[in-house]
């Protein structure tokens, strides 16, 4: 045998032998960290669920409740699907439409609502459906509790008067658009400012 051959025979005898030798015990696992933790420590590992209704009408309170990036998908879902207005968005959160103009511009500036838009008759009658069904349900569950004490009253809630205190040096401008944000150019009142400057 020469020794091209004897060299190729031990190469293959040793690439037999690598082939079924085994590592370790099969039954052997990788253990992890988890694998010692109770269920009440696994469970407290798990982060707290939110869920968010939307396919359904919101009060004014629930969507200001939840996140900006919600508030925006929201939104931007009803434009999509029902052709909403910022007086549309208005009935449906039974507020003023200056003030969810004011609000989307300042902290959702994101959401475009197209001037001039004007639904459908198909997209009337769904928008209504739409809304109808949410207070619907609310009547239902003030009925079962009693009626006046319900926390599902869909009776809205106004703003009759608002307080502003201002420290440091005097923003004129800065004042009247405080004002302006929160009253709108349609609202109807009295207003009164006092102002002390100290010497």
């Amino acid at each position: 045998m020469s020794d091209f051959d004897q060299d190729v025979r031990e190469k293959k005898s040793l690439a037999r032998s690598a082939r079924y030798r085994k590592k370790g015990s099969k039954s052997r696992k990788c253990p992890l960290p988890s694998d010692n933790l109770t269920n009440k420590q696994l469970q407290e590992m798990n982060g707290e669920i939110m869920t968010y209704r939307m396919n359904e009408s919101m009060s004014w309170k629930e969507f200001k409740s939840i996140p900006k990036h919600i508030q925006i998908e929201y939104v931007n879902n009803l434009i999509h699907k029902f052709n909403v207005d910022m007086k549309n968005l208005a009935k449906m959160f039974e507020i003023s439409t200056t003030t969810v103009r004011n609000y989307l511009s300042s902290y959702c500036p994101e959401i475009t609502i197209l001037k001039g838009s004007r639904m459908r008759d198909d997209e009337c009658e769904k928008w209504e459906t739409f809304l109808d069904t949410n207070h619907e349900e609310c009547a239902q569950s003030e009925l079962a509790c009693g009626g006046d004490g319900c926390k599902c009253s869909t009776q809205a809630m106004n703003m009759y008067k608002f307080t502003l205190s201002f420290s440091g040096k005097v923003d004129p401008m800065a004042i009247a658009n405080s004002i302006y944000f929160i009253t709108g150019s349609d609202a109807v009142g009295e207003v009164e400012i006092v102002c002390k400057l100290h010497s």
